[in-house]
């Protein structure tokens, strides 16, 4: 009863239908309401359908912080098709790894970001990729032989489709919600990063849970500040579309650039890393923007010191909000709006009420209370496992079901999670 027959495209589906005109996704070159997005989401998943793309077939996305980040992978499920988004810091090593792991047929790029080539790089290693057949760039210039994918969402199909035509495609199409549809890559500390499988179900079940103890509804604003596509956009990238919130798009993190954007689109919620937050509330022009529209932060990926969360709920006047789990997992614990400070800030709060959490020692046994363990979680909504890779997910989950995270904790009084430590550290 915990998992509903629900996929992300048919969320945005649904929002189209329930708020055409609102804005659904912002970022610096676009603003698209629900209709807008769908209608390009439409579009691409037919242009992909239309060059040959069959079920499973995958593409890769690399791109900053823009819209299409978001279309793309939406339209990937409507056609059936995988897709891993990366983040736009991958370079040559980590891109050959990951379009040869997956023998994608596709990767969306821009021609050149910030100074770097990110076509010449798919060029220099596209001859050890035989199955690399499209290069797709967002963006007004498009080198020869790429395809361009603004052009895929503005031009209407050769073929005119009613609703219910398309409504009957797309059925047929669609990555059924308990398959696998995403990939999210590791932070690759064995030398290159896995990619970890989600069905759409898992998130959607998690979103679920989340948009509940975050408070996150249709009236916020939910910004994407924090780079990727990792457990701290989850909120945004996940709740935003679930519950028909607008999103908001940072392209590149950087600080006064975040704090106007906080000011310029009104966000309501956010999540970033303690240093993050840190780099925000120490900037000299901190006190020059109107962050009064902010009434929720998520502070993820690391332990958060001490008295920052207390300075940065007297400096901003939202509600810090811990929470806890990996790229892996997703969220696994996390305090809720309604939780006291103490809580909020000291804690990873409490476990999703269908996850386990386990503390246990050097040999495996459970560590009496008030002890302290390494954190082993039997997850409802974990990821599928390594694509490609059983091995690792040998290695990460016990026989027993449990997903070793390899970071120390304790219980307190409260039954709330405090994390205290790594098992092991990796540099």
């Amino acid at each position: 009863g915990l998992w509903e027959a629900l996929t992300w495209s048919e969320v945005w589906d649904r929002n189209a239908r329930d708020y055409p005109d609102k804005e659904a996704v912002v970022d610096v070159k676009a603003r698209l309401t629900w209709r807008q997005a769908k209608q390009a989401i439409d579009r691409l998943a037919l242009g992909f359908m239309k060059l040959g793309y069959k079920k499973d077939d995958a593409i890769v996305v690399e791109l900053p912080g823009w819209v299409e980040c978001m279309l793309v992978r939406i339209a990937c499920e409507k056609a059936g098709l995988l897709v891993a988004p990366v983040l736009r810091s991958f370079r040559e090593f980590e891109m050959k790894h990951t379009l040869a792991l997956l023998d994608a047929k596709g990767v969306v790029i821009p021609y050149k970001f910030r100074d770097f080539d990110y076509y010449n790089m798919i060029q220099t290693i596209r001859p050890e990729l035989p199955k690399l057949q499209h290069i797709f760039i967002v963006g007004d210039e498009v080198p020869g032989g790429c395809i361009s994918l603004n052009k895929m969402m503005q031009k209407p199909p050769a073929q005119k489709y009613s609703p219910k035509q398309l409504e009957k495609l797309f059925a047929k199409a669609r990555m059924p919600s308990t398959e696998v549809s995403e990939l999210s890559h590791t932070t690759g500390t064995t030398g290159v990063p896995k990619l970890a499988e989600w069905p759409a179900v898992l998130g959607i079940t998690r979103t679920r849970d989340t948009v509940k103890k975050l408070g996150i509804t249709s009236a916020d604003v939910v910004g994407a500040l924090a780079p990727g596509w990792g457990g701290m956009n989850n909120p945004v990238y996940h709740g935003g579309p679930y519950v028909g919130a607008k999103i908001v798009i940072l392209e590149h993190w950087d600080i006064v650039e975040a704090m106007k954007l906080i000011e310029k689109e009104k966000i309501t919620y956010f999540a970033i890393t303690p240093t993050m937050m840190r780099q925000m509330l120490d900037h000299p022009d901190f006190g020059k923007y109107d962050l009064s529209s902010v009434r929720a932060i998520m502070v993820s990926g690391a332990p958060c010191p001490p008295g920052w969360p207390r300075e940065a709920e007297e400096k901003i006047g939202a509600q810090i909000i811990n929470t806890y789990g990996s790229r892996d997992l997703g969220s696994t614990a996390s305090p809720t709006v309604d939780d006291p400070p103490e809580i909020r800030w000291a804690t990873a709060g409490k476990p999703n009420s269908w996850d386990e959490i386990h503390l246990l020692d050097e040999k495996g046994r459970e560590v009496p209370k008030g002890g302290v363990g390494e954190v082993a979680v039997k997850a409802v909504t974990g990821s599928a496992g390594y694509f490609k890779n059983p091995e690792a997910a040998k290695e990460a989950i016990s026989a027993d079901g449990l997903f070793h995270i390899g970071d120390l904790a304790k219980w307190d009084e409260d039954g709330n999670l405090v994390i205290v430590g790594r098992a092991k550290n990796i540099i």
